[in-house]
């Protein structure tokens, strides 16, 4: 009896023995593992497919390839890790480094942040997470709670859908932001400004405050505020404010207890402080001062703006001017903000505050709880007027109270140009100065 004999030659001798009848021969007795670990693979696949195996059903292979394709081809995953550092655990993913073409859905739980984003899946080396236009993932691009459809193209991992921001549009805001500047420890180069402290190699403050002011301007407000929080310090900058994409306010902010501790000064001659071309924006706790040659230390130039508690120092032209159709506010209110505004000794100037050009200052009218306190340090002079109004300016003030009126000289106020100051009918001698206001040229002190 052959047992062995090799299929397909024939042997007259041989017995049919469960083999080939046409030459006799017997085919090889299988291993049990030869049927088993088949088997055993097959109910693998049925239990990873989330199917309770059962041998009366015949179809659950079929059944959980189906499944596997319905719910597998986009693995999920949400992210362990941090802000900046994406991290996913995924069982149904074995295949490590990913393989180029791995997809995923992925849910940061994290709003994306200035320093970008890196992505692991199971433990695999790090890689960049860019947009499809092969731009780094920013601030404002991804929110939190969004999913994310993640693919992996060998290099980097490209964000394919999700609630990122539109290829060639402003990322837009989806929380109120703050930005840091600090003139001792921040660096317009190295850091990000989304820390008041240096926290690393790249997250810290701004240097200067026009460093922020560029900051801002890379995202659509959507609505919501953007802050720039000054630390203690001079800063010697012309700080140019530009107009805000989208709506929403930004508040530039200083040491709102101590306004004094953060002076904004330069030497450009024909410069400003503070100079406001559109926009939306409030300051708040600044002291501001230039030499002689220069302009005006807060130059609302359009826009909206409010102004609170702030000090002033001598400038070449205005301590606060409104032109070009700006709307500007002067306002009070209570607490620190009840300090009002503060005119330092030798706090010298053509005029305190100016409307021309069509601007518009105000004082809240009908609100006297959001008037502001004046108070005057010392012996200073305004050469043309405390207060003025020309070419169609329109200037309304009145505040809470007045202390150190005396040491003020040189005109109440100066109206010219058909422009209006109204001291909501409180007289001519409401304004401080040693001298009486002047009018002409179609100007109106009403």
């Amino acid at each position: 009896m052959k047992y062995n004999q090799p299929y397909g030659i024939s042997d007259p001798d041989a017995p049919y023995i469960n083999g080939n009848p046409a030459t006799g021969t017997m085919g090889s007795i299988p291993p049990a593992m030869s049927i088993e670990a088949p088997q055993r693979e097959i109910v693998k696949v049925i239990s990873e497919a989330g199917l309770d195996p059962d041998n009366a059903d015949l179809e659950q292979l079929m059944k959980s390839m189906k499944l596997i394709d319905v719910h597998n081809v986009f693995k999920a995953a949400v992210n362990g890790g941090s802000a900046s550092q994406w991290s996913a655990a995924v069982p149904s993913l074995a295949v490590m480094p990913p393989p180029v073409g791995t997809t995923m859905w992925f849910k940061p739980n994290y709003d994306s942040v200035i320093a970008g984003a890196v992505f692991s899946v199971n433990g695999s080396p790090f890689a960049n997470v860019i947009h499809t236009d092969q731009k780094p993932v920013t601030k404002g691009d991804v929110i939190k709670d969004a999913w994310l459809l993640l693919f992996f193209d060998g290099i980097n991992w490209q964000i394919i859908a999700g609630a990122t921001a539109v290829s060639g549009a402003l990322p837009l805001l989806q929380k109120n932001t703050d930005w840091y500047v600090n003139t001792a420890t921040g660096n317009d180069t190295t850091y990000d400004g989304t820390s008041a402290t240096v926290a690393s190699a790249t997250v810290g403050p701004f240097k200067t405050i026009g460093r922020a002011a560029v900051e801002i301007l890379k995202y659509n407000m959507n609505n919501y505020e953007q802050s720039i929080r000054v630390a203690d310090g001079t800063y010697n900058e012309m700080v140019d404010l530009q107009n805000l994409n989208g709506s929403g306010w930004c508040n530039v902010v200083g040491n709102v207890d101590a306004p004094q501790n953060v002076t904004v000064t330069h030497g450009i001659p024909q410069g400003c402080c503070f100079i406001q071309r559109d926009g939306a924006y409030r300051y708040r706790g600044f002291r501001v001062t230039a030499p002689a040659g220069t302009l005006d230390g807060f130059a609302i130039s359009g826009g909206d703006a409010i102004i609170t508690n702030c000090r002033f120092g001598a400038m070449g032209r205005y301590h606060i001017s409104s032109q070009y159709d700006a709307s500007l506010i002067l306002m009070g209110g209570s607490g620190t903000d009840a300090n009002g505004f503060v005119i330092e000794a030798g706090a010298n100037a053509q005029a305190h505050i100016c409307s021309s050009l069509s601007g518009g200052m105000s004082t809240p009218w009908g609100y006297p709880e959001l008037w502001a306190n004046l108070t005057v340090l010392g012996a200073v002079n305004f050469s043309a007027g405390f207060a003025m109004a020309n070419g169609l300016g329109i200037l309304g003030m009145r505040y809470a109270a007045m202390t150190g009126y005396a040491a003020v000289t040189g005109p109440k106020y100066n109206v010219t140009a058909n422009g209006i100051i109204s001291a909501n009918g409180l007289g001519e001698g409401y304004f401080p100065g040693n001298s009486a206001g002047y009018a002409g040229t179609g100007g109106q002190y009403v």
